[in-house]
């Protein structure tokens, strides 16, 4: 009977066990690499984002206001290190129906720092749309010219309180509370006309 040296086998199993190393650290890097999921951006919110072009767009939404309105709540940051101005906006509806936008004065927008709007009505949306939909928004800066998403319409909540609405009703509403005038219930007040 002829046996085997132990050297051989010793051998055999080191290159086993060096096999089943690298096969484990191979599968394992599966996932890993420039383009892994836990490489991406992620936002755990609400809003809209659009990062590509000179001024990133953040967390872009639309808070209901009473009356057919909404104000736009993002924040604007400058990614090219000079300043720039956001000079106007435009915003229709998935069909393509523009809505009225009103930029109230051209925003400044500073390199490195954050630009918030909807501390204050600054944009203000009024038409045709409801909670729910995506609007396609062009937001027009003096250097980076526009930036195009699609931004949420959400429901003003508690969450949403601190995103200011325009202190102007819109012209239907405020001309209705115009015309009442006083009704004709009875009141409690003294009349100088004498009772019979």
């Amino acid at each position: 009977m002829r046996t085997r040296p132990t050297q051989t086998l010793t051998t055999y199993r080191g290159a086993a066990v060096a096999a089943a190393a690298v096969l484990a650290l191979t599968v394992s890097g599966c996932a890993t690499g420039f383009n892994a999921e836990t490489n991406r951006e992620y936002t755990a919110a609400v809003g809209t984002n659009q990062r590509e072009g000179d001024v990133d767009v953040l967390n872009a939404l639309y808070v209901e206001n009473v009356g057919g309105t909404a104000t736009l709540s993002t924040v604007l940051v400058d990614k090219i290190g000079e300043p720039d101005t956001l000079t106007g906006i435009t915003v229709a509806t998935a069909g393509g129906d523009e809505l009225t936008a009103t930029l109230d004065a051209p925003i400044d927008v500073e390199p490195g720092v954050s630009t918030r709007l909807g501390d204050e009505p600054e944009v203000v949306i009024s038409g045709d749309f409801v909670a729910g939909q995506f609007l396609r928004t062009t937001l027009t800066f003096e250097n980076a010219g526009e930036v195009v998403l699609r931004a949420p319409v959400v429901e003003r909540t508690e969450e949403y309180s601190e995103v200011a609405a325009p202190s102007i009703l819109p012209t239907d509403t405020a001309s209705e509370e115009a015309t009442d005038g006083p009704s004709d219930e009875a009141t409690d007040q003294p009349t100088d006309e004498p009772t019979s």
